[in-house]
């Protein structure tokens, strides 16, 4: 069992908490998701699998960096432990992944994962003001007025659907194959392209309710 935690301070000799570190992590690629971390556990899996060994990891990595989530699967990791906030997306990552890496030839994976980071982004930026809208109707109960309903019901409704595009096109990829990839990629990405296009204004309608 990898402790992602534990690897990545082992690896670089340095706590991840020092004070002098953190502002300098990302400059200097001190995190779980880089090459040297990379490299150690695909040489454990491999390792491990020539032994007739399971490997699982835990820490926060797995649940923090959808990537590095990925990485795992693309190599065969046995199990994955994930944070209670994240165990919901997590899954989700791990079930795309397995169909992405499993149906797709590999010219067809980068323009499918940059899909869904866009369905996902999209999803997240939604996410908190659509919370403040319900439940601010939810407080006002009986005397909540049209205009709150009228818009929470359709950030709820932008809401449902992106995550549908995303869920399906997943969907349609693993029943189809890569041989129908071209027209069911075209068909979800004009389907996204509307969202892109109604979130932002959106965003501005609610402005009238004090939630930027």
């Amino acid at each position: 069992s990898i402790g992602s935690n534990d690897l990545t301070q082992l690896t670089y000799g340095v706590g991840r908490d020092n004070e002098k570190m953190i502002p300098l992590m990302n400059s200097y690629d001190y995190n779980t998701n880089s090459e040297s971390i990379r490299r150690s556990v695909s040489h454990l899996i491999k390792t491990a699998h020539a032994r007739n060994k399971k490997v699982g990891i835990c820490g926060q990595a797995p649940s923090d960096d959808p990537e590095f989530l990925r990485f795992l699967v693309r190599e065969g990791i046995d199990s994955i432990s994930l944070n209670f906030d994240t165990f919901a997306r997590g899954r989700i990552n791990t079930w795309r992944t397995e169909i992405i890496e499993t149906k797709l030839p590999e010219e067809n994976r980068a323009n499918t994962y940059l899909f869904l980071d866009k369905c996902d982004k999209l999803i997240d930026n939604i996410r908190i003001p659509r919370g403040k809208l319900r439940n601010m109707k939810r407080k006002q109960r009986k005397k909540v007025e049209p205009r709150l309903v009228e818009i929470t019901d359709k950030f709820n409704n932008v809401f449902t659907e992106v995550s549908e595009i995303s869920y399906n096109f997943v969907k349609d990829l693993n029943q189809a194959g890569s041989l129908a990839f071209n027209e069911i990629y075209d068909r979800y990405n004009n389907q996204l392209k509307t969202f892109e296009e109604e979130i932002p204004k959106l965003t501005k309608k609610i402005r009238e309710f004090g939630i930027f």
